[in-house]
């Protein structure tokens, strides 16, 4: 993920499949209108520019919570904006998330709407990573730890910490391979190895070092889960291919 911190928006790494490109631009700035996400250069060819937003209405709760106003907009993505607000709504996080994609003219099917929401938590995840000021409600939101962050000693915490930041890293690692081994499959199923489209490779390893425990865990969950579709999507293109094989030795 990359970060434009004098225009606080952040951006996603790409993902590619089947020829259409997928990628996410967020700021939680409450200042900045869809328009002017919408007028970013780089997405001014994308086939589709889906959006939500969701701002604070200036009302409070009875119990002191902030009240937001939310919406979306698909851009001819049916149901794809009703995700991104949904996602904004389960992260607790305010302003703009755009997605934009490329349709490289091979239908996805619903796999695409994984894509968005994937793209979509990256560039918000980059957000916060880059604010190691956040509120404490919002980083202890969604800790799995099994001893309760208010109980634990510093020295434990920065252990913790440490092995979090180590598994991230081996998960990034393993995440991109398995990327390069499922368009290599996908390749040789289509029998067009020279259409592959590239895949970014990753500059730099992302700097965990300013996020804080609760969030630390939450990205081990979501960078597992990642795998888990990753592995699956491999077997589905083994299979598919297998079946291919035999077909044709029947025949």
């Amino acid at each position: 993920p990359s970060t434009r911190s004098h225009r606080s928006v952040f951006e996603s790494s790409p993902i590619f499949d089947r020829q259409s490109t997928f990628k996410a631009f967020y700021s939680p700035d409450p200042a900045r209108s869809t328009a002017q996400l919408l007028s970013l250069p780089e997405v001014q060819d994308a086939s589709h520019r889906i959006f939500a937003w969701r701002v604070s209405s200036g009302q409070m709760t009875l119990t002191g919570r902030h009240v937001f106003e939310s919406g979306h907009d698909d851009d001819g993505e049916r149901f794809a904006g009703k995700k991104l607000q949904h996602l904004l709504e389960n992260m607790n996080v305010p302003g703009t998330i755009m997605v934009a994609r490329w349709y490289g003219g091979v239908l996805l099917g619903p796999v695409r709407f994984k894509h968005i929401e994937d793209c979509a938590k990256d560039a918000i995840i980059s957000s916060e990573l880059s604010q190691p000021s956040n509120k404490k409600q919002r980083t202890e939101e969604g800790s799995t730890s099994s001893t309760p962050i208010s109980t634990m000693r510093p020295e434990e915490l920065q252990r913790r910490k440490r092995e979090l930041i180590q598994v991230l890293q081996r998960r990034d690692e393993s995440i991109f391979t398995l990327r390069l081994l499922l368009e290599h499959k996908k390749s040789e199923q289509r029998q067009t190895p020279n259409l592959v489209p590239p895949i970014s490779t990753p500059s730099r390893k992302v700097d965990y070092g300013a996020a804080q425990l609760p969030r630390l865990e939450a990205l081990e969950i979501a960078r597992d889960a990642s795998i888990e579709f990753l592995l699956k999507e491999i077997d589905r293109v083994e299979a598919e291919s297998t079946k291919r094989r035999v077909e044709s030795a029947d025949k």
